[in-house]
């Protein structure tokens, strides 16, 4: 069977968070690859990805960049999508995909967010998603794309941070970026644990900090780790 699409999911020590995640996948069909690549998980992670069926697990080296980079060399369909291990597409996703991707115009794109948590910032950060933007659109909101478009811009650079927003301001000088008003659904645990407000703020200034020129090795210090 021929794949149309080719799902990368770079991960470490998501054992929280991929039980959920592969039930999900498994749900698609076989003209779908799904690919994880790991950047040295010891929490039982990869013995998951091992014991499912049709999905292959690739050893990287540690850094989202890396990891995705790794699982789109290794990728074989034609249009790639980049999940984070804490989210959850919709059921629908390939065949969302291949409509938006059906306009030949149309490059790349991604989903609206929402969080599995409920508190009222975090719905409003959500609404927020919807808008097309370099500011309202982030890794964690899924980036689907032509492998073609994805080879021409040569990847995700090995930046320690950021590396989604860096790749975003390439691709939308490339050519058309779509916004789906379908929303995937990720974890709310950062929020959780550091203030939704405090969080959204951090976030903001890091960002607005890397596009005013800041480094995002100095900027990653400030961004710690909710696992």
């Amino acid at each position: 069977m021929t794949l149309v699409l080719s799902i990368i999911v770079p991960i470490l020590n998501e054992s929280r968070y991929l039980p959920r995640l592969l039930a999900s996948l498994a749900g698609f069909g076989d003209d779908i690859e799904i690919i994880f690549a790991d950047g040295g998980s010891t929490d039982g992670s990869q013995a998951m990805i091992r014991t499912t069926p049709k999905v292959r697990l690739l050893a990287s080296r540690r850094g989202r960049a890396t990891q995705m980079n790794m699982g789109a060399a290794a990728a074989r369909a034609p249009q790639l999508f980049f999940l984070h291990g804490d989210t959850l597409p919709p059921r629908n996703t390939p065949q969302l995909i291949a409509a938006a991707l059906g306009d030949a115009t149309v490059l790349a794109g991604s989903f609206r967010l929402a969080f599995d948590g409920q508190k009222m910032p975090l719905r409003f950060y959500s609404w927020c998603s919807r808008a097309n933007s370099l500011l309202t659109t982030f890794g964690d909101q899924g980036l689907f794309i032509r492998r073609a478009s994805f080879e021409q811009l040569g990847g995700f650079a090995d930046l320690p941070f950021l590396e989604d927003i860096e790749f975003q301001r390439r691709l939308r000088r490339l050519g058309k970026v779509v916004k789906l008003q379908t929303a995937l659904t990720t974890s709310s645990r950062r929020f959780e644990q550091y203030g939704a407000l405090r969080q959204q703020v951090r976030n903001i200034a890091i960002v607005g900090a890397y596009l005013a020129g800041a480094s995002p090795v100095r900027l990653k210090r400030l961004y710690s780790d909710a696992r």
